[in-house]
C-alpha cells in the first residue's frame, strides 16, 4: 500500500507553484457570494471605504477590469451629483 504522506515530508513546508490570478480570485468570490466582485488593491478598498463607495458596483478601467482609485473617485463624484 502506497502512503501518500511519507514521514520524510512531515514538518517540511509545502509551496504552491504560483499564486492564483486576480481573475481567478474574483471569480471564486463572485461564485461564493453570489455577486460579482472586481479585483481591487488594499489602497483602493481604503479609499472606497472612506468615500462610502461599494467597489462591487464600480466598473473598473484598470488592467483586467481592476478598479482603480480614479474609478472610485469618479463613482463618488457621480453619487454626489445625484
Amino acid at each position: 500500500m502506497h502512503n501518500p504522506f511519507p514521514l520524510s515530508t512531515v514538518g517540511q513546508p509545502t509551496f504552491l507553484s504560483a499564486a492564483p490570478s486576480a481573475e481567478a480570485l474574483s471569480e471564486f468570490v463572485a461564485a461564493a457570494s453570489g455577486r460579482p466582485v472586481a479585483p481591487v488593491t488594499p489602497a483602493v478598498r481604503f479609499i472606497a471605504r472612506r468615500l462610502r463607495i461599494d467597489v462591487a458596483r464600480v466598473k473598473g478601467t484598470g488592467a483586467a477590469g481592476q478598479v482603480t482609485i480614479a474609478d472610485v473617485r469618479a463613482a463618488a463624484s457621480a453619487e454626489g451629483s445625484r
